[in-house]
């Protein structure tokens, strides 16, 4: 969802919200087979349809706020602020699925989280 607005003083406004649903995890296994050559080779079971466990869902809020400034009826100067993210959620969108034996301990742990929040300055400057 996008929406845009103007505010008093000419400060502009826009907000962008994203939600989807967590992707879907497959557990996987890999077994070491012997080949007759020496080296085993792995070979990769699927231990469970893809679809029955899935990451958490993601909702995330985005916001910016900017102001053009007009010199001499020409020189536009617009400074913005960007916040991402902005309730800071750090929401896991990649575990591992490889499953391990026992003691290995790393099944479903986090891989990948969203980026925390952050905040960007920019200044556009058109002649």
């Amino acid at each position: 969802m996008d929406s845009t607005y103007e505010l008093p003083g000419k400060f502009g406004t826009s907000v962008n919200f994203q939600h989807y649903t967590g992707f879907p995890i497959q557990p996987t296994e890999t077994f070491s087979i012997p080949n007759g050559q020496g080296t085993p080779v792995g070979e990769t079971v699927i231990l469970q349809p893809a679809g029955i466990q899935r990451l958490p869902s993601v909702n995330q809020l985005n916001l910016r706020l900017s102001r053009e400034f007009i010199f001499r009826d020409r020189w536009h100067l617009s400074p913005t602020v960007d916040f991402f993210n902005l309730t800071n959620s750090q929401t896991v969108i990649a575990e591992v699925t490889q499953y391990t034996p026992p003691g290995g301990g790393f099944y479903l742990k986090p891989a990948l989280a969203i980026n925390p929040f952050v905040t960007r300055f920019g200044l556009r400057f058109t002649f």
